[in-house]
């Protein structure tokens, strides 16, 4: 009866350490979950974050798309009037050759200045498309970590459990 007693007080001892174990474990399983929510929320604000940034970005990259359309309309519509008047003045008889150059002279300078507006136009958004790709690959490259924080992290619950 004595050893009896004896082992049942060890099997009494060993059983509430094994509690205290198992509470042990609960408790960083229950860490680990708080973990896990915390960093998908991150996670989450990141991206939120990033896409309210690149649709401000847009909303900036379309108003100066619309200012650019305005001013290529205006020379456009110019060098219309422009090329109107030298047509005028050159079916005018006896009209001075010095303001058909002139008209000419500006003519081409408005053209310039429409092929310069559209090659900056083209360069502005070539940079901004650029720029979201490379901001896509940092998110990306977040995304993968994140993934991989988050794999690491069930992982641990899942061995825990």
């Amino acid at each position: 009866i004595a050893e009896l007693q004896k082992e049942l007080t060890t099997l009494q001892s060993k059983e509430g350490e094994s509690q205290g174990i198992i509470v042990s474990l609960k408790s960083s399983i229950a860490e680990l979950r708080m973990k896990l929510h915390s960093e998908e929320a991150k996670r989450s604000e990141e991206i939120n974050k990033s896409y309210q940034k690149r649709a401000g970005e847009l909303k900036t990259l379309q108003s100066k798309e619309e200012e650019n359309q305005g001013t290529i309309v205006s020379l456009r519509s110019s060098i219309a009037e422009l090329q109107k008047e030298l047509t005028t003045l050159q079916s005018k008889e006896g009209e001075s050759q010095g303001i058909i150059v002139s008209l000419k002279s500006s003519i081409a300078e408005l053209r310039m200045k429409l092929h310069s507006e559209e090659a900056k136009r083209s360069e502005e958004i070539n940079k901004s498309y650029q720029k979201r790709a490379g901001e896509l690959k940092t998110l990306q490259s977040k995304e993968e970590e994140n993934q991989g924080t988050i794999v690491s992290l069930r992982s641990s619950i899942a061995e825990l459990q």
